[in-house]
């Protein structure tokens, strides 16, 4: 309670709105980075995570097939199309 009181304070007496408003959000983002664990995978995790046989033929052949399924189910309303 008091510590709303003496923001509610601090507030009133500036007049700058923009700059309490960023030290507000800045205050935020830092307590944010203190307390929340950010996960990044870097490249090697990225790396270890695939499986050694695929290969890129198979990524083509995969996307080749993707795009044929995509323009068949476009043509689901047309049977000359099909």
């Amino acid at each position: 309670m008091e510590c709303d009181n003496a923001l509610s304070q601090k507030v009133k007496q500036c007049t700058d709105i923009g700059e309490v408003t960023h030290k507000f959000t800045m205050a935020i983002q830092a307590a944010c980075d203190a307390s929340l664990q950010i996960l990044r995978p870097g490249k090697r995790a990225i790396r270890e995570r695939s499986v050694p046989w695929w290969s890129s033929e198979l990524s083509t052949l995969r996307k080749r097939a993707l795009a044929m399924r995509r323009r068949y189910q476009r043509t689901k309303n047309d049977a000359d199309q099909r």
